[in-house]
């Protein structure tokens, strides 16, 4: 059992179908992260579950795209008794929709300046939350690195919270 923890960090994928990579990010990168790429093996991910507590946090993310695990709606359903939290680049939302809303307690999408997919990363969001209306999970803007307020107001404008990251290094 793992006993007193009030959070773990799961990396259900180690793959990120985004479909511009980051470029301050070096988890895609072999030079940089060496680790293997691939998807957690599900019975795996139910050992982890059961020697948890219920009520603590399970951040779904890492090195990876937690919605490009290809058995992400049942991983939401067998952690239903905790509170659950997927960092996400945003660009699978609509195509995930129904296995987040009501499934997940929070879900943060991660912005950074510069990002050539920021249109379509805006318009999937506001698609997503039309989507979900007042259902959860509830969802933050997590920006990384300076961005012009120009830009920031963009995303101010979806009328979620958003907070910020300084840095991300590899």
């Amino acid at each position: 059992m793992l006993s007193g923890l009030s959070q773990i960090n799961i990396e259900l994928s180690a793959v990120c179908d985004k479909r511009n990579l980051c470029p301050f990010c070096g988890h895609q990168d072999d030079e940089i992260n060496p680790n293997k790429k691939g998807e957690m093996d599900f019975d795996l991910l139910m050992k982890i579950r059961d020697q948890l507590s219920a009520g603590i946090v399970v951040q779904f993310h890492r090195d990876g795209e937690p919605t490009a695990y290809f058995m992400l709606h049942h991983a939401l359903l067998e952690f239903e008794s905790f509170i659950t939290s997927i960092v996400t680049h945003g660009e699978n939302l609509i195509k995930k929709a129904a296995q987040i809303i009501n499934n997940c307690t929070s879900l943060i999408v991660s912005a950074f300046n510069g990002d050539r997919d920021m249109e379509w990363q805006i318009e999937n969001i506001k698609k997503f939350l039309e989507l979900k209306g007042d259902r959860p999970p509830m969802v933050n803007i997590k920006i990384v690195g300076f961005m012009p307020p120009e830009r920031e107001r963009v995303y101010a404008s979806l009328g979620v919270p958003i907070i910020r990251r300084l840095l991300h290094v590899p």
